[in-house]
């Protein structure tokens, strides 16, 4: 009984030593400088990856709808022409008429 009190006593102190040695750390590594270059460059390249992707991501998007309005555009543009060349015939007939008569 005795011993496994003492045990429990030395889990607690190491665990405060633990703690206090990894609370002196992270006070250390964010007051070194090289430490904190290397966090921040690795930090701003994820952070540019991720961006990089999104913005591919939103222009591929872009992309599709600009063809899918070129498409609806083209067949809007398609059926005046052909509206267009219907006139032109009709006006070709009509002067082919008026010759005639």
């Amino acid at each position: 009984m005795l011993m496994a009190a003492n045990v429990d006593d030395e889990r607690i102190r190491w665990e405060v030593e633990k703690d206090d040695a990894l609370a002196k750390q992270r006070v250390a590594l964010k007051n070194d400088p090289v430490y904190m270059a290397d966090v921040v460059e690795q930090v701003t390249a994820e952070m540019e990856t991720t961006y990089a992707k999104k913005m591919g991501m939103l222009e591929g998007n872009y992309q599709k709808e600009i063809q899918l309005l070129n498409k609806r555009h083209d067949g809007e543009t398609q059926a005046l022409l052909e509206g267009f060349e219907v006139k032109l015939n009709f006006e070709r007939k009509l002067n082919k008429l008026k010759g005639k008569a």
